[in-house]
């Protein structure tokens, strides 16, 4: 048998090295671009992509792009991170493109098959419902009466202030308050308040998005309690990022149900990754099961370069979602029977923990 090659990705070239990744933000035809943990060769790769994809759009379909939806105030941004799809969030205004290699092709077909339709959608609801409240209100309104004629409260009486604040309000306040105050900054000096509205607008967008996952952590708290108790690195791994970060979106991609919370599943990545920790498989609820010995594995297969997962002198090593190793140096069908049996009774350990917490309050 010949000697293994050195490790090579799928398409035949060397294993992209993992270093120097970082956020970076850019202002593309006019639109904002934020990169989550990308090195600055994949951030410019993103950030030409998303200009060729813009260029072969019409003039119509730009004038829709940057007239953005009527639920906020916030202009239209894209962002990369490592989700598993490309997604449209029309209440905030964002655009996630999941795959960091997507073409720009690939990014312009879903502009204008999802992006823009459902831009078009928002635009035509809303100037119906302007159209049917003006109609509603020039008939039943009555007209005002004369400030004379209206009550008024005793004058040792103060008024009657509504004490009630949404609790998102109560949450994010704080943080918009502030944020309203560096708009008042920015707008003294024009060419800075320019260059700076786009973050500011990023900014209000994830301080919408902190209030949504407050709301499907309150909905759904057993599906995070499970979330709450893998460690950084393991929601990194599985996630692509931080636990508090996590969204029911997030794991209703990797098949978690909320309407069965007690379940959990076996999945698997598609490419084992460095910077995954080279997981190959996962579940739902926290474990992990990495391969040691990837160099060791690399073979040809139908003229590419591929990774043989199954071969006897592969070995994997088990870890719990708080990230402590269970077990090392085991091969295939050893490891496949393990993390299923270890996950199930984890599972059924972590919901009787989780009623008897909220039980006894």
């Amino acid at each position: 048998m010949p000697e293994p090659k050195p490790p090579q990705g799928p398409t035949g070239e060397p294993e992209e090295k993992i270093e120097n990744k970082k956020d970076f933000n850019f202002t593309v035809k006019g639109f904002n671009l934020y990169c989550e943990e990308k090195t600055a060769e994949q951030a410019n790769k993103l950030k030409t992509d998303l200009e060729k994809a813009l260029n072969s759009l019409s003039l119509e379909e730009m004038a829709i792009l940057q007239k953005g939806s009527t639920r906020t105030p916030s202009p239209l941004y894209f962002t990369y991170r490592g989700y598993l799809s490309t997604l449209f969030f029309l209440k905030i205004n964002e655009v996630k493109i999941g795959a960091w290699d997507a073409s720009s092709e690939e990014i312009a077909q879903f502009i204008k098959n999802e992006v823009i339709p459902t831009l078009l959608e928002d635009h035509n609801k809303t100037t119906s419902a302007q159209i049917e409240t003006t109609q509603a209100t020039s008939k039943s309104v009555p007209p005002t009466p004369p400030l004379s004629s209206q009550p008024s409260l005793p004058p040792d009486q103060p008024p009657v202030e509504n004490s009630f604040q949404h609790p998102e309000e109560n949450n994010i306040g704080n943080l918009e308050a502030d944020l309203e105050k560096l708009e008042e900054e920015l707008d003294k000096n024009n060419e800075e308040g320019q260059e700076n509205r786009a973050l500011i607008e990023r900014l209000k967008g994830e301080l919408l998005q902190i209030a949504e996952r407050e709301k499907e952590r309150k909905e759904n708290p057993f599906l995070f309690f499970l979330v709450d108790q893998m460690s950084e690195k393991v929601s990194e791994i599985i996630f692509g990022t931080t636990r508090e970060n996590v969204s029911l979106e997030m794991l209703g991609l990797i098949g978690v149900l909320p309407e069965k919370p007690e379940e959990f599943f076996l999945r698997k990545f598609k490419l084992i990754a460095e910077d995954k920790e080279n997981t190959f498989y996962f579940t739902t609820n926290g474990f992990t099961l990495r391969l040691l010995n990837k160099k060791e594995l690399w073979i040809k297969e139908d003229g590419k370069n591929v990774i043989d997962i199954y071969n006897l002198t592969a070995r994997y090593e088990l870890f719990f979602p708080d990230g402590k190793s269970i077990k090392k140096d085991m091969p295939h069908e050893e490891a496949c029977k393990l993390i299923k049996n270890e996950a199930e009774k984890y599972q059924n350990e972590q919901k009787a923990r989780f009623d008897a917490q909220n039980k006894s309050r």
